[in-house]
């Protein structure tokens, strides 16, 4: 298996930056204060453009150890997952609900949480779907492994645009922008008949906190990426701040 591990990063959480530098037997690329629908076309290419086996989503806003990955690995070593993937509680006020969904979500629009039908956290992690693993319709995307062949037929685009324009001159995004990708790649998933198992023992402790803390205003964007074999970062473009 050969590996590139992408995070998109729009913040600065330190406690989940320091547990991804522990992760240093892949390779990684960082798209830094990127709006997502830019981070995820150019993460799509790079790695098509490189020999890479499977792409791992590792979201910027949760903790992820060096464990987590060795495993989530070792699944599709051993099982020739496809696709296979972590959860973590969706945010704090509803922090009982597991992001993670068995609803066909292609039947309709989704504008709102309540249509995931999100299980309790309880019965995932008691083993109610299965143990260590199940087969979900959706998962949030906040550690999972995608096979090459997968990744070729994916679309990397958003489920819907919005548009946003924060009267502080924070988001400096006065244009549309794309959301829910993780939405949109299992919708495809499920028309590709390509099974998303979830393993059980994959929980990672999200920090949900949303579009009203990001300020990329005078931020530049760079991508940087870390080579494995010899251990170091290297910036490999920075452009200027959106605006």
């Amino acid at each position: 298996m050969k590996v590139l591990a992408v995070t998109m990063s729009v913040r600065d959480y330190k406690p989940c930056e320091y547990w991804r530098n522990q992760i240093d037997f892949v390779d990684k690329i960082e798209y830094k204060n990127f709006w997502h629908m830019e981070a995820h076309s150019r993460s799509k290419k790079f790695f098509l453009e490189h020999d890479y086996t499977h792409y791992l989503f590792l979201a910027e806003d949760i903790i992820v150890l060096p464990e987590h990955v060795k495993l989530i690995l070792k699944d599709a070593e051993e099982n020739s997952f496809k696709v296979v993937a972590g959860y973590c509680n969706i945010d704090y006020i509803d922090g009982g609900k597991a992001n993670i969904s068995f609803t066909d979500l292609r039947r309709f629009r989704v504008y709102s949480r309540s249509q995931y039908n999100h299980p309790s956290l309880y019965d995932v992690l008691t083993g109610k779907y299965g143990y260590p693993f199940f087969n979900a319709t959706f998962q949030g995307n906040c550690l999972t492994l995608i096979e090459r062949s997968v990744v070729e037929q994916l679309s990397f685009k958003p489920y819907m645009y919005r548009m946003d324009y924060d009267s502080r001159n924070r988001f400096m995004c006065n244009m549309p922008f794309g959301i829910m990708f993780d939405l949109q790649m299992c919708n495809e998933l499920l028309n590709l008949g390509v099974p998303i198992t979830v393993d059980v023992r994959l929980f990672t402790p999200h920090f949900a906190f949303g579009l009203g803390v990001i300020n990329l205003k005078g931020k530049s964007r760079t991508i940087k990426f870390f080579d494995s074999k010899n251990g170091v970062w290297k910036l490999l473009e920075e452009l200027p701040p959106y605006g």
